[in-house]
């Protein structure tokens, strides 16, 4: 349970080797960080301005784990990504409120009929989202030949895929290279769960088809 959060304010202009460096931090603290949750996001109004938010069970265990040897290690690499000096706050939870709407009624939606179909670049596949109460899920098709850092990294901006994946592989294969070398081939049956940092690419002459409960909201969405 959440009850003190941390956030960070900090401009750059250096996002992806901001979030190599998270992912560096996330790998060497498996096990000892005691953060819970953590949001990254973007200020609209702003350029190159982030808003980092790090949930904690108690104020205790967030000044633990800005105490690990890693946390230094990561405040001193974003200090030198910043062209600003962050901005970093103590905040202890006063209030938290549930505003959603509760999930009582049956909801029933087709694929074949989705509500937004995102084209990937040179006809490569598409994915196919439906909008939901608890959020949107998508089904993606990737056809033979595709690759991400080829359809859809000119849509995304980013030098890999930073977005997160919880999927299930219907039908075809997949390979996964994360930035970090790690590599793995998902195949029909197969739960995967990836975080940011990756390129993707279909192996085989079948299209690749998963179905997304994370990445569906953003994935491929042009601006």
């Amino acid at each position: 349970m959440t009850k003190f959060v941390q956030t960070i304010e900090f401009k750059t202009s250096q996002l992806d080797e901001f979030n190599r460096t998270l992912d560096r931090w996330l790998t060497a603290t498996e096990g000892t960080r005691s953060a819970t949750h953590s949001m990254e996001t973007r200020d609209r109004d702003h350029p190159d301005t982030y808003l980092q938010i790090v949930e904690f069970p108690s104020y205790e265990q967030a000044m633990a784990n800005s105490a690990l040897p890693e946390t230094t290690g990561f405040a001193e690499t974003l200090a030198a990504l910043c062209d600003e000096p962050a901005v970093f706050r103590n905040l202890d939870l006063v209030r938290e409120d549930d505003m959603g709407t509760p999930d009582a009624s049956l909801l029933v939606k087709n694929f074949d009929s989705a509500d937004e179909t995102r084209e990937f670049e040179s006809g490569s596949g598409r994915l196919e989202v439906v909008q939901a109460p608890s959020g949107a899920v998508g089904r993606a098709v990737f056809e033979p030949g595709w690759r991400w850092s080829t359809h859809v990294k000119p849509i995304a901006g980013t030098d890999s895929c930073q977005v997160s994946h919880i999927g299930y592989c219907i039908s075809g294969r997949m390979h996964i290279r994360m930035d970090d070398g790690t590599e793995c081939e998902v195949g029909p049956g197969d739960f995967m769960q990836c975080p940011p940092g990756h390129d993707a690419w279909t192996v085989g002459e079948e299209a690749c088809v998963l179905v997304d409960w994370a990445a569906a909201a953003e994935y491929a969405r042009r601006r």
